[in-house]
Order: C-alpha cells, then structure tokens, then sequence
C-alpha cells in the first residue's frame, strides 16, 4: 500500500495547527515556519520561499532538510517521517518489517539531535495514530491500540516527568507556549505545563 502524507503548516495570526493528508505516492515532506508569528513580513516570506523539503523515508527527508535546518536556528521545523507508518500498513504494526522501520527513525532522530548541536531546540516527538488494534495493518478502529500513541517532550525548557493525561489535541498549544506565544482561547487542547520548565526562557526552535 502507497501512502503519502504531507505536512502542511497553517497559519492564522499568532496560531499554528499542523494536518497530515493521505494521498498516493509514498513520499513526505519537512517545513519550517518563522519565529515570529506574529510579523506579516515574515510570513508572507515563509509563504513565498516555500521552506519545504520531500522524501521517501526518515533520513532521506532528514538529509533534504539539513540545508534548511543550517539556514533557520529559529522557529518549528516539522519533519514528518513516515517509515513506520508505512510498514505498519503493509506488514502490520509489531511486525519485524515495522521493527525495522522505527530503528531506522530512531536513527534518523540521533542524528537530527546532533544536528541541532545546542541547548534552545526542544523536541516534541508523535505519533498521528496508532495501530495494529482490530486489524494488524490498519488503524482505523476504536481499539486502545489504534488510538494510542507515543507523545514526548524533550530538551529545552523541559521538565521531566509522566504525561499521564495527555491528547495530540494537546501538542499546538504547547508548542506555542513552549516559542512564548500565548495559545488563542479557541484550541481545545490543554499547555501541558508540567513537562514545560517554569523558569525556562522560550525555546528557540521545537521540531
């Protein structure tokens, strides 16, 4: 099964949501967004350059989005990699193609940490679904299983602990509170501030 997700970043005033479209050719995309959400001229900049890079698995987008990487030092860069997805799909989540898939994603983020090679970057790492629950290579069920998925906090401005009561609803308005931006009243997901350092100054970059 040929599965594309692309990552496409909206932006309204000081607000970010990110949404992941299927389509049909197995390839992903990496973006970046400015800083300064909050400056027309950075925006309309972002929009012209199209900060966007593609790929077919983790490090072939990784290696795509180093030159842009080297470029921004602020911001969120978004790399969507779909290794594990897309083995999940075709042999099933658990499988060893599947165990394959996440090792080689779990590289591709050692190298994307060392990379950064700083203090200011904060890293926020996510599934968009589970799955494996009432079909072994599907996840569109009800089942704990499809609907469970890995959300970690790590680097700047983090403090360690359990996510115990946490949603994917969760993740935009705790990234903006991580760049010091104040999430709009609309969101219905919560800042989960006790992953987030207090006394923290704002994260440079998440990715």
């Amino acid at each position: 099964m040929s599965t594309q997700h692309r990552a496409y970043v909206w932006i309204l005033a000081c607000l970010l949501q990110i949404a992941l479209f299927p389509a049909r050719a197995p390839r992903a995309r990496a973006a970046s967004v400015p800083a300064d959400l909050t400056r027309p001229a950075a925006l309309d900049d972002w929009r012209q350059r199209r900060l966007c890079v593609d790929g077919s698995t983790a490090n072939e987008i990784l290696d795509a989005a180093i030159p842009l990487l080297a470029e921004h030092d602020r911001g969120l860069f978004v790399l969507h990699w779909p290794d594990a997805d897309a083995a999940g799909h075709r042999s099933g989540w658990m499988s060893n193609e599947y165990g394959d898939a996440c090792r080689q994603m779990d590289g591709a983020l050692e190298r994307l940490i060392h990379l950064a090679g700083n203090d200011r970057t904060m890293f926020v790492l996510l599934a968009d679904h589970g799955g494996g629950g009432a079909k072994y290579n599907d996840h569109e069920s009800d089942h704990p299983a499809d609907l469970t998925i890995p959300l970690v906090l790590w680097g700047a401005g983090v403090s360690p602990t359990w996510l115990n009561d946490a949603s994917i609803l969760d993740v935009p308005p705790t990234v903006l509170a991580a760049l010091g931006v104040t999430p709009p009243d609309c969101f219905e997901g919560r800042i989960l501030s006790e992953a987030l350092d207090a006394g923290a100054t704002a994260a440079a970059a998440v990715a």
